[in-house]
């Protein structure tokens, strides 16, 4: 019987493939065909597969991305560093934000989406603000005193 461990955030969990069907099952002893699942895993280690839990960034299209991209210039929106560069090497060092969290009554609108590097995006990480100058300055005060 085929097996493997699948870890979908925090969640770990191991898939088993019904030999009958096909049907890769979620730790059931049964598969829906009815086909028994019961196996001793504990001296086998399964290959482990990791799934990255999709972010609201997954769901904007290429199109509504190059456009904030080309609208900003490629330019972070908060500490002003070109971008371009980066985003040719490596697209995921350049992230589409919202200027106005959607948790304080942002929109989805393209006129709430702002380019911003990794770094500043790190910086602000889950941290709501209530105005986009108040992020900005946060994140600039944070980088200036690592440069310090």
């Amino acid at each position: 019987m085929e097996y493997k461990s699948v870890q979908y955030g925090n969640l770990k969990t191991t898939q088993v493939k019904c030999p009958s069907c096909g049907l890769w099952q979620f730790e059931s002893d049964f598969c829906e065909c009815g086909e028994s699942l019961k196996q001793d895993l504990s001296n086998e280690n399964p290959p482990e597969i990791r799934v990255e839990i999709p972010s609201w960034r997954d769901y904007l299209s290429k199109e509504i991305k190059e456009k904030v991209y080309q609208r900003d210039e490629y330019i972070c929106q908060y500490c002003g560093v070109w971008c371009y560069e980066s985003y040719a090497q490596n697209p995921k060092s350049v992230v589409i934000d919202h200027a106005t969290p959607l948790s304080v009554g942002g929109s989805k609108n393209i006129d709430n989406l702002i380019t911003s590097c990794r770094r500043c995006n790190n910086i602000k990480s889950d941290l709501i603000f209530e105005t986009f100058e108040e992020a900005r300055n946060y994140i600039k005060n944070k980088i200036n005193n690592k440069n310090e």
